[in-house]
């Protein structure tokens, strides 16, 4: 599995990512031959080598004259529609402005689809994002991690006035996700740049996996201080593990009618695995511990609604490895409707297992016992594998 872990710590925006790219190896022939596609006149991509603070990388030298026109969502989406790239490019550079939209309908208390970008739709951050995904194609990437993302402070002129640092959209972006705020002055991490990430990837503290390459993109604005993109190209062939945080909190003062609400929450949260444990607590008293198996991009969410939700004074969390088993579904038809069948391989052995809640369903609509139903299904399942 190709892991593309792009290291924003010092900061990041849509050009620094393509730069990173640029330096990484991704051929400007490759990327110019595709963006010249692109229904739009007057901008143009030299990436330059540079050094600063002592660091070689690349700056993706995208330019554009100034855009004035205000494209909504649909506008963008025709853009990219009529472009050479493939598919999955395109489908990708769509979500990301979709993420875009949403964030900017948050800020200004609108509409996404009356959503009209300015700076967002720019042609250089069109150019940014659709070079970023055509970049992670030609690099084969399964899976996009990136670091805490750096805020820095102060303000910047928008065709919406004076905004503050880190911009509004650049706040709702990261909701949820782990930020450092260094007091630097300059806008650090862009819209666009989190968008990207937010939208192709994972924030990820912890994994392991062989570093292959790596480069490092540079913006056009110097700080005075360093502030670069980082990404690194590493393989990950054991698939051995990943990193998952554990929340638990003991309860024993609550009305116990309030735990399967709680955990469908929980569970809506992001949550992977919510159980429960009877325990003996202080004083002799019968208690629950609620257990949460939850990814980093779950884990605040999860905190706040044990807190809010439950009757606990405090929260642990830790970290623990998981290994699991690879899994796809598929599905097969009983009796008119639709069953799922959860495939994994245990040792190289065919492990298939109907999906509970579709079995349920047709055993009511066919007044027959569920266990009948999953024996039915695992055994349409195996006839359709010898087909």
């Amino acid at each position: 599995m190709k892991i593309l872990y792009c290291d924003v710590q010092l900061g990041a925006s849509g050009d620094m990512l393509v730069g990173a790219l640029i330096d990484m190896g991704l051929p400007i022939d490759i990327l110019t031959a595709q963006l010249t596609s692109l229904r739009l006149h007057g901008f143009a991509i030299a990436p330059v080598k540079v050094v600063r603070h002592g660091i070689h990388g690349t700056q993706a030298g995208i330019t554009a004259h100034s855009d004035t026109t205000h494209r909504n969502l649909d506008a963008i989406y025709d853009i990219i529609a009529h472009t050479t790239c493939s598919d999955t490019v395109k489908n990708n550079a769509m979500k990301i402005f979709d993420t875009l939209a949403s964030a900017e309908s948050a800020v200004h208390g609108i509409p996404k689809e009356k959503v009209h970008f300015h700076e967002v739709g720019a042609i250089d951050s069109i150019v940014d994002i659709l070079s970023f995904c055509i970049g992670i194609e030609y690099f084969n990437i399964d899976v996009v991690y990136y670091s805490a993302f750096a805020c820095g402070t102060g303000t910047i002129n928008t065709q919406h006035g004076i905004i503050p640092i880190p911009a509004p959209a650049t706040v709702k972006l990261t909701l949820g996700k782990h930020v450092i705020f260094t007091g630097l002055q300059g806008e650090l991490t862009t819209p666009t740049a989190c968008a990207i990430l937010v939208t192709l990837g994972t924030q990820r503290t912890q994994f392991a996996g062989a570093v292959l390459n790596m480069g490092t993109g540079f913006g056009t604005r110097e700080y005075g201080f360093p502030s670069y993109t980082r990404v690194l190209l590493c393989d990950d062939t054991s698939q051995s593990y990943e990193v998952l945080y554990v929340l638990e909190c003991t309860i024993d003062d609550m009305n116990p009618e309030i735990y399967p609400h709680v955990a469908e929450l929980l569970f809506e949260a992001g949550a992977l695995d919510v159980y429960l444990q009877q325990v003996i607590m202080k004083k002799g008293r019968p208690g629950v511990v609620v257990s949460v198996l939850c990814p980093f991009d779950a884990l605040e969410q999860s905190k706040q609604i044990l807190f809010w939700q439950t009757t606990t004074l405090g929260v642990r969390a830790y970290t623990v490895n998981r290994y699991s088993l690879p899994r796809e579904l598929a599905t097969i038809t009983l009796y008119g409707e639709e069953i799922r069948i959860k495939q994994s391989h245990r040792y190289n052995q065919l492990s298939p297992k109907p999906e509970y809640e579709d079995c349920k369903k047709v055993a009511l609509k066919t007044g027959k016992p569920l266990y009948h139903i999953m024996e039915e299904a695992l055994k349409e399942y195996y006839k359709q594998k010898q087909l």
